[in-house]
């Protein structure tokens, strides 16, 4: 049988830079060919798109870098290809709402909902108004001028020249049809929801020796991913600064140097909080099986895989609500439990909730399959089929 082939493309840094988009492309492109009768090359200039002969379809993955993204469809477009597009975004007001404090040098310090949505109000129309200061902030951030008409129109436009939508969550897909004002029925017939997934394997038994010499405490609370403003590492050791004979453990690496430098002092006045930076991902087994839970109250995850990641090792989760997080999609309110990261409190409750309660986790077979790669790759290809 004939081999489809497949141009797979991304900003142009996917991996100098490497992300959760990085990440999902390799691992779609290793699982179709595994699986199917594809040939894929990832090709990250439009130039070469356009040069390509034999590519029927071009699958962008990343909505957000959207000047380059235009410019790959664009292509795409002019070579007589069909393009798909992973979208892989969230709202990303509360975000650029956290990331502003950190540019301030503030912490996202935890408040009464009430103060909290009046400040993101106010932002909401400071990033809109006041563009000079909106640059500034906008170049610390290197997203863009985020809410602005330019922003949204850009959006909306590469929504609509692709020809199919691959988000990652049914939530996804509704907030790209309310962010970019498209009717959600228009965008529901070119969409194929397909979920983030992990290949992680809780079996492995090849655990890294190397993981005994930490001295990791009794009993404690993970949180794996990179330390920035974002994933909120601040206010998990504020939530549970008082319970110091529940350890935390930190696993990632340093996203942010100055998120960085307020969490390790706020570390150092708590005690009993142990900094790895990144490792293998199979050193990570023992490290979810042995924790009292995973919490990770993000301000922003289309998913988040280390929760994936937990899920699959028997370890219970604590996520933030569906502001900030796809919880119904990946049923994580039924394996874990939901926090407002905005409130240290909320983040406590639910971290004492799970150790209280701590019983075998057991993830179904279903669930299992959901977030595997291959249930990823037979997606794609159905999805593939309907436009060729």
């Amino acid at each position: 049988m004939e081999k489809l082939k497949i141009i797979f493309s991304n900003r142009k840094d996917c991996f100098d830079k490497p992300g959760g988009d990085t990440f999902q492309m390799l691992k779609t492109k290793e699982y179709l060919e595994k699986f199917y009768p594809v040939k894929i090359d990832i090709i990250l200039s439009p130039e070469k798109i356009l040069l390509d002969k034999e590519a029927k379809i071009v699958h962008i993955f990343n909505l957000d870098t959207i000047n380059e993204t235009n410019k790959l469809i664009a292509a795409a477009k002019n070579s007589n290809k069909k393009v798909v597009l992973s979208t892989i975004h969230w709202n990303y007001l509360d975000t650029y709402y956290v990331k502003y404090l950190e540019f301030i040098g503030l912490p996202a310090i935890s408040m009464p909902n009430i103060i909290k949505e009046v400040l993101i109000k106010i932002f909401n129309v400071f990033i809109k108004n006041i563009p000079l200061l909106h640059e500034k902030f906008s170049n610390y951030i290197d997203k863009g001028l985020y809410c602005t008409k330019e922003y949204i129109l850009l959006r909306r436009e590469a929504l609509k020249n692709v020809d199919l939508l691959l988000p990652n969550s049914i939530e996804e897909m509704y907030i790209c049809s309310n962010e970019f004002n498209l009717n959600i029925d228009y965008i529901k017939q070119k969409t194929v929801v397909v979920p983030n997934a992990t290949d992680f394997d809780p079996n492995d038994n090849n655990i890294n020796k190397t993981l005994e010499k930490f001295n990791f405490p009794d009993k404690y609370v993970v949180i794996a991913g990179r330390i920035d403003s974002t994933k909120n590492q601040y206010n998990l050791i504020k939530a549970l600064y008082k319970d110091k004979d529940i350890g935390i453990l930190i696993v990632g690496r340093i996203q942010s140097q100055k998120t960085y430098s307020k969490v390790e002092k706020l570390a150092k006045k708590r005690g009993n909080v142990l900094f790895l930076s990144q490792i293998e991902q199979k050193d990570l087994i023992p490290i979810y099986k042995n924790a009292l839970c995973h919490c990770l109250p993000s301000f922003y995850d289309t998913t988040g895989l280390v929760n994936l990641e937990a899920l699959l090792c028997g370890c219970p989760i604590v996520v933030s609500n569906s502001r900030h997080c796809p919880i119904k999609y990946y049923e994580f309110d039924k394996y874990g439990e939901i926090c407002n990261p905005y409130s240290c409190k909320s983040i406590r409750n639910a971290v004492l909730k799970i150790i209280k309660g701590k019983k075998d986790l057991k993830i179904s077979p279903e669930y299992a399959r959901k977030i595997s790669y291959k249930n990823v790759a037979d997606l794609t290809f159905d999805a593939y089929k309907k436009i060729i």
